[in-house]
């Protein structure tokens, strides 16, 4: 029988509440990717900065639909710079920034509903939010952080234009002008994919990419660039050149203009796995992330139990920061009949916070059942004789091959009767 319980009238934060936010506030801290840092602009060495950009003080903690995120309150960059002890010194820019961007919506909002009637797509469709006026001389800070925002999520794809995928030109404008005045600029990306950066990234020091990192993710970004701990962050994808690298990519949502069918056509070459079976060389590879440190990173067993085998790797923080750091473990199949991609990941596994000059034993486990293609032939998975090469890295473009599996026969692991 189900148990219905009246809403809660009382609005004192529970202590499940205060547990939710050290969840999320380490969720947030290790998900944050650090992705160009030259001349060691981060960590910051003082508490002044500039901040521009819609995200800084609307900054979007999740995605639309499903990525949605509900809670009692969201920290946005802006706060979190400041419960954190950071001088905004742009503080008059925000506030007619902000008067500008409410204006904006508010047209944005008589569009949407003069197009309702005739135009089933318009709940699907984003605010874009203007760029701003002119960069501020500020002589209180040589840093300056731009924060670019764009929702997306379910309903919502990113549409691969202007405004979307691709930066406005006002916004590309922005940023050029941000380095006439800024001894240091840093690029925040705030959305739930990754965009093109070709027009910018040499006008930037620092690059984050600062997702969709949900209720805590302010308050996370500030420790971060204070040096409090190390990012730790890994793409979960690989970042393109130009978005027309990705294989079909005229085919996917509006740009076929047929928004109700998909047909997927990549086989097994999707990712990672068709960048590094075709040799495309992308902006960033899959398991990418940098870190305040370095870390060394040491295979010292491999071991096989049943269909499972087992690697330890030592990880040492040769850094100054506190940090983890990823290991993955990365296969390059056994040529055979069977189309195979390049590598495949087969495990990964943070180490625990590590100090400088601490180290740490990862354990990654996989099965065999990691190593199989299908055969379509056969109706099964099958191991075919072989190499199979075994590396270990920290993204990957970056591995060393430790171990080799070698078959002298194929074994079929599942057969579909």
């Amino acid at each position: 029988m189900k148990k219905y319980f009246n809403q809660s009238k009382d609005t004192t934060i529970s202590q499940r509440e205060i547990n939710n936010q050290k969840i999320a506030y380490q969720a947030a801290l290790e998900s944050v990717v650090l992705l160009q840092n030259n001349n060691n602009v981060l960590p910051l060495k003082n508490n002044a900065v500039a901040l521009y950009g819609y995200g800084a003080r609307h900054t979007i903690k999740g995605g639309t639909g499903s990525g949605e995120v509900n809670e009692r309150k969201s920290v946005s960059i802006y706060e979190g710079l400041i419960n954190k002890g950071f001088n905004i010194t742009n503080e008059s820019w925000l506030d007619e920034y902000d008067k500008k961007c409410s204006r904006e919506y508010k047209k944005w909002l008589k569009y949407i509903d003069s197009i309702k009637e005739n135009n089933s797509d318009w709940w699907a469709m984003s605010f874009v939010a203007p760029c701003g006026k002119k960069v501020l001389l500020d002589d209180k800070t040589d840093t300056a952080i731009y924060i670019i925002s764009r929702q997306a999520g379910e309903g919502r794809d990113k549409i691969i234009s202007e405004g979307g995928f691709d930066l406005l030109n006002e916004e590309i404008r922005f940023i050029k002008n941000l380095k006439k005045v800024y001894k240091k600029t840093i690029l925040v990306i705030n959305s739930g994919s990754y965009m093109d950066l070709k027009n910018v990234d040499k006008y930037v020091d620092g690059i984050i990419f600062y997702c969709q990192p949900g209720m805590e993710g302010g308050n996370a970004f500030a420790s971060l660039l204070k040096g409090e701990i190390s990012f730790s962050g890994k793409l979960t994808d690989t970042w393109a050149k130009k978005y027309k690298d990705i294989p079909f990519s005229d085919e996917f949502a509006n740009n076929n203009d047929d928004h109700y069918n998909e047909y997927y056509k990549e086989g097994i070459y999707v990712g990672y796995r068709y960048f590094d079976s075709f040799k495309i060389k992308p902006r960033y590879h899959f398991g990418f992330g940098m870190s305040y440190n370095q870390y060394e990173l040491k295979t010292i067993d491999f071991s096989k139990e049943n269909d499972n085998f087992k690697i330890k790797v030592e990880v040492t923080n040769k850094g100054a920061y506190l940090g983890k750091e990823v290991v993955q473990v990365y296969a390059k199949l056994a040529r055979g009949k069977i189309d195979k991609e390049y590598q495949r990941l087969v495990g990964f596994a943070k180490t625990k916070l590590l100090k400088p000059n601490e180290k740490d034993i990862v354990e990654i486990t996989f099965n065999a059942y990691n190593l199989t293609s299908y055969d379509f032939n056969q109706s099964c998975y099958v191991l075919e004789k072989g190499n199979y090469i075994i590396a270990v890295g920290d993204n990957s473009n970056n591995t060393n091959n430790e171990f080799i599996i070698s078959l002298n026969k194929d074994i079929i692991m599942t057969k579909n009767d």
